[in-house]
């Protein structure tokens, strides 16, 4: 990555390699599509307004050469005929002007609406920027400190003696931060700085060096002198595709592995580097987020049912961001949780689009009903739920690894047409208990909307489920009914 001229990575130069390198998850340049957006926008408002001020003139235009041909043809005496005619071009000329100073007044206002958004883009990137050369100065203070808090670590450990020099009196001394940095950067053809092997390697090894048996790990370091830049660089990036700002901050710094603050915490997720617990995950400020979007995304959808194709593959995209959010940080251990969630969520895009035999809606994309298209985004968003729960803990749905994918597309299409009426909430061996929830739903407070069972292979929220029970004949009474039959059975009320 060019850095430019210098051996400290400044705001400026961060801000250089953000604009370079952050992506959006259709893998297009974040902030040249932010700034591209606004300038669009800008020229399209411009050109309607040219566009107005055209139609504007030649409509006065028009309207004057009418009066003119009446004056002309009227009985009045010359003299009033020219008084007329006169005034007629007058009008025009007022009118003219009138367009011209509407024209130039609401382009003003464009342009400063324009620039405004351009000022709010900067100060988001300046933002990233600044907080992204802080984390590579505390990366710079930490083995000054390493050092003053226990010198033996330099000479017990081969990776930090590096770090050590002769000190002229036969003994030794820590590199000073100027003497490390002029290490760090090897000038390329340009005539800019780029970040070599030996500053990627001592960037990493500060980052990710496992001495928290024998002292502060780089994120104890951090989180104890900016505790609010440790919780920024937990938090996930908004402007760069599947990273957290931690993430970005190893991206920029030549580490492709995004990886981890040190051995005991990783940058990614704040979690032990290996499988998570679900206490570890749930409480972990990434899972918290995660949460938190999909809470954001149910209640959209609750408020804002989709009443076309649009609207459902709209939730169905932001239901495919956070499964690549959970893949990537659930780490290794739930591998056959993620597979199961994305193949059903595929299955799911497959009926969406008509390409499935469902007990749904099955016409051509477009033309399914309202109720099918909340069917489809509520299996979507009970799948992902499910598999959240899984991974952290809360509950615990998985499949077996035997099963084929056929298989597993084969129990979802027979779990779809599934008539629940058939099964009995009190006593099926075929209903299990994903979660409990918490919240109760809507106009009804006896129902716990937010609790999740898994109905033959299929998973429903108390609230979607009273919907499916009333898509499918039952009266208001009944549907209750057999959802409060479930919440006394699992405990859910």
């Amino acid at each position: 990555m060019a850095l430019g001229q210098g051996t400290i990575l400044t705001a400026d130069q961060m801000r250089d390699a953000l604009r370079k390198s952050n992506t959006t998850y259709r893998g297009t340049n974040t902030w040249s599509d932010a700034y591209g957006s606004i300038e669009a926008q800008k020229q399209d408002a411009l050109g309607q307004l040219e566009n107005q001020y055209s139609e504007e003139l030649l409509d006065a235009y028009v309207a004057s050469q009418r009066q003119a041909s009446a004056i002309q043809a009227s009985n009045l005496f010359q003299g009033y005929k020219d008084l007329a005619l006169d005034e007629n071009r007058a009008l025009l000329d007022q009118a003219f002007e009138q367009s011209r100073n509407t024209l130039l007044q609401k382009s003003a206002q464009v342009e400063q609406a324009s620039a405004e958004q351009m000022d709010s883009i900067d100060y988001a990137l300046n933002t990233q920027a600044t907080n992204q050369a802080k984390l590579y100065q505390y990366a710079l203070e930490y083995l000054p400190y390493l050092y003053s808090q226990d010198s033996t670590l330099f000479d017990n450990d081969i990776n930090l003696g590096r770090f050590l020099v002769d000190d002229g009196q036969g003994g030794s001394r820590l590199m000073t931060t100027e003497e490390i940095t002029s290490k760090m950067f090897t000038e390329n053809a340009e005539g800019e700085l780029e970040l070599n092997n030996f500053g990627t390697d001592f960037l990493n090894m500060i980052e990710g060096y496992d001495i928290t048996s024998k002292g502060y790990s780089f994120g104890d370091f951090l989180a104890e002198k900016d505790s609010d830049l440790f919780n920024w660089s937990m938090s996930i990036d908004p402007y760069n595709y599947g990273k957290t700002n931690a993430g970005t901050y190893k991206q920029l710094t030549g580490d492709r592995k995004d990886s981890a603050w040190s051995p005991k915490r990783d940058p990614v997720t704040g979690m032990p580097t290996t499988t998570p617990t679900g206490e570890d995950f749930a409480e972990n400020p990434i899972g918290i987020e995660m949460n938190e979007k999909y809470d954001s995304l149910m209640t959209s959808f609750n408020d804002n049912p989709p009443k076309n194709w649009d609207n459902a593959a709209a939730f169905m995209d932001q239901i495919g961001v956070l499964q690549d959010e959970l893949e990537k940080y659930a780490g290794g251990g739930y591998a056959n949780e993620i597979r199961a969630m994305r193949e059903q969520w595929k299955y799911l895009y497959d009926v969406l689009n008509g390409t499935n035999e469902t007990g749904w809606n099955t016409n051509p994309t477009g033309a399914h009903s309202n109720k099918s298209l909340a069917h489809i985004i509520s299996s979507a968003l009970e799948n992902y739920q499910n598999t959240y729960n899984t991974i952290t803990g809360q509950g615990k749905t998985t499949t077996p690894v035997s099963k084929s994918e056929q298989q597993l597309r084969d129990e979802q299409v027979a779990g779809l047409k599934t008539d629940l009426k058939t099964i009995d909430p009190s006593t099926s061996t075929n209903i299990t208990l994903i979660s409990k929830g918490g919240k109760n739903w809507g106009g009804d407070d006896t129902i716990n909307g937010n609790a999740t069972y898994r109905i033959n292979n299929i998973n429903y929220t108390g609230a979607s489920l009273y919907s499916k029970l009333r898509d499918q004949g039952m009266d208001k009474n009944a549907a209750k009914e057999y959802v409060l039959a479930l919440q006394k059975r699992f405990g859910t009320g």
